[in-house]
């Protein structure tokens, strides 16, 4: 057996003790279910050793609402998701269609609150529009905790739209508030480290 297959079993092996220790996955259902306590902090240094985060994996205050509604996302066909970007794109004459943010981005959201379990998006602006520059816009994202966290997948895939609007100040997050309560919300320089 060559090294790097031993290396992947025990590193394979190593994952599915932490994750059944910390109830993630089970692989002994009942152990979990009677409420047996794992010490959580030789298994956080276990996984960092190994490369692994597990507090964005840890679902256990995230989604506690006994019947949730489904609101957090609504499955749709390729072809659906082609059309209503352009649909945007013909509309608002940008090539901006969204946004691109790396799973270790979202690792470091839902690490930080172990109670969130969703995110709200919010479009932004850097620059506005001159006569010397196109306008530059991103999406900004944070965290958030909403009751009706259960997707909708009516449709087979992994292509989701949002199912419902943030809706600021009343619906939406601590930078949307913000936002959305203040005189001048203005924008100077550029992206942070730019």
């Amino acid at each position: 057996m060559s090294k790097n297959l031993i290396i992947v079993v025990l590193g394979t092996l190593v994952l599915l003790f932490i994750l059944d220790e910390t109830c993630i996955w089970n692989i002994l259902p009942d152990k979990c279910s009677k409420g047996i306590v794992v010490d959580s902090t030789n298994i956080k240094e276990l996984a960092a050793g190994l490369g692994y985060d597990i507090c964005a994996c840890d679902n256990r205050s995230r989604f506690t609402v006994e019947t949730p509604e489904k609101f957090g996302g609504t499955t749709i066909p390729f072809e659906d998701a082609v059309s209503y970007l352009k649909m945007y794109r013909e509309t608002y004459g940008t090539p901006m269609f969204g946004a691109y943010l790396s799973k270790k981005a979202l690792d470091r959201i839902f690490c930080a609150d172990p109670k969130a379990n969703g995110i709200y998006c919010y479009a932004g602006m850097l620059k506005r529009e001159s006569n010397e520059e196109k306008p530059v816009s991103f999406i900004v994202v944070e965290g958030a905790t909403y009751a009706n966290y259960e997707i909708n997948t009516d449709v087979a895939g992994n292509i989701f739209m949002s199912s419902t609007k943030t809706l600021c100040p009343d619906e939406c997050g601590s930078i949307g508030v913000a936002a959305s309560t203040s005189d001048s919300a203005t924008v100077s320089g550029g992206l942070p480290g730019h």
